[in-house]
């Protein structure tokens, strides 16, 4: 069903092979350890243009209300839909807004990140792990904050390493290569409307192990995945008119040397893609996992460190760094919020009616 393609892994396919939507599922954190997740999908006039034999757009019922309720079903246990909108826009685009409300995000599904590993279709789907941290760790985080991790269901196969100095993954033959080269103007047409993008937005200051953009400013939000026909390379070109670039889109080697190498630079560059380069021959440090910490609500603390102790050792403990975890010295108190956020806990909703104009309907 396209309504589950939407989340998990063959959405980037889909939207390969049209070109013509963009997605964005942007997760926020709760205070009570619950999300809200406000999906919006836009679907240019050239989808459209796919008609049923009533001359219906054939995308349309994957937007519609009962789709959202489905897709609802596959985000995780307990998720409900609380609003839906369907909007017409300008050039003959269509718009879906719907937010959702899982209580727990340790269930919440997300669509797989770790495009670079060569298994990437077996790993199967990917899902949040919302754990404390009672011993700090090197590369993981500092003990007595939360850590959101990304698990597949099946670990990811990556590739030998290219140590420096070392030649890098040989391309294909040129015949090969110009095959690919032949379809680059039909691609390039294609793909200059598509994006796809999962963001996550909490209630405090997020410190994600994979890098974070604006970090001066401790933001509250970070890209787990961003790609779209817009972006550039590390150059300051289109990627769209990066020849090699192209060539490994085309062949979706997202893992490849000229793209990975791109999207690497992405915390001092707005402007390329936000990809792990986790089983990437080319990948920089660590083992290219997605973990996001920060601070404890009270109810998430009061779940989770409440008469616990807390080891600030990284290495072997020692035990003098082994303290009694306290709320006034590790957690998030809105009270005390001098960047006074505006993410607030919301409560339980019942799903809302929803409304549509009879031209949204056609």
């Amino acid at each position: 069903m396209l309504n589950k393609i939407l989340l998990f892994p063959f959405l980037l396919l889909i939207c390969f092979a049209t070109g013509c939507m963009e997605i964005e599922n942007r997760i926020v954190m709760q205070l009570d350890g619950g999300a809200i997740i406000k999906e919006t999908i836009l679907i240019h006039k050239e989808l459209m243009d796919y008609t049923d034999d009533s001359g219906r757009p054939i995308i349309m019922q994957y937007l519609e209300k009962p789709a959202c309720e489905d897709r609802a079903k596959a985000f995780g246990k307990n998720t409900v839909l609380l609003n839906h909108t369907i909007k017409n826009l300008n050039d003959g685009v269509k718009s879906l807004e719907a937010e959702y409300k899982i209580a727990d995000i340790n269930d919440l599904y997300v669509i797989n990140p770790y495009l670079s590993f060569t298994n990437y279709k077996e790993m199967g789907l990917a899902k949040f792990s919302f754990k404390p941290i009672l011993k700090s760790a090197n590369g993981y985080g500092t003990a007595g904050n939360m850590a959101l991790n990304i698990e597949t269901e099946k670990p990811g196969v990556g590739q030998k390493k290219v140590g420096k100095g070392e030649p890098k993954v040989p391309p294909p033959s040129p015949s090969v290569l110009q095959k690919y080269r032949n379809w680059q103007p039909i691609f390039k047409d294609s793909m200059k409307n598509f994006r796809v993008s999962v963001v996550f937005e909490c209630y405090a200051s997020v410190y994600p192990n994979y890098g974070l953009r604006e970090r001066p400013s401790h933001p509250r939000k970070c890209e787990i995945l961003s790609f779209s026909g817009g972006d550039y390379d590390n150059l300051g070109g289109l990627l769209l008119d990066n020849d090699e670039i192209m060539q490994e889109l085309l062949r979706l080697k997202f893992w490849d040397y000229n793209f990975i190498t791109a999207s690497q630079d992405f915390e001092s560059n707005l402007t390329v893609p936000v990809i792990s380069d986790g089983g990437s021959p080319y990948q920089k440090y660590g083992s290219g996992g997605r973990v996001i910490t920060f601070k404890p609500s009270k109810a998430i603390f009061d779940k989770h460190f409440a008469g616990k102790k807390i080891d600030y050792d990284i290495w072997q403990s020692s035990g003098k760094n082994i303290v009694d975890a306290d709320f006034s010295k590790i957690g998030f108190d809105p009270a005390k919020d001098t960047m006074k956020a505006a993410l607030k806990l919301t409560p339980q909703e019942e799903p809302k009616v929803e409304k549509k104009t009879e031209e949204a309907q056609k």
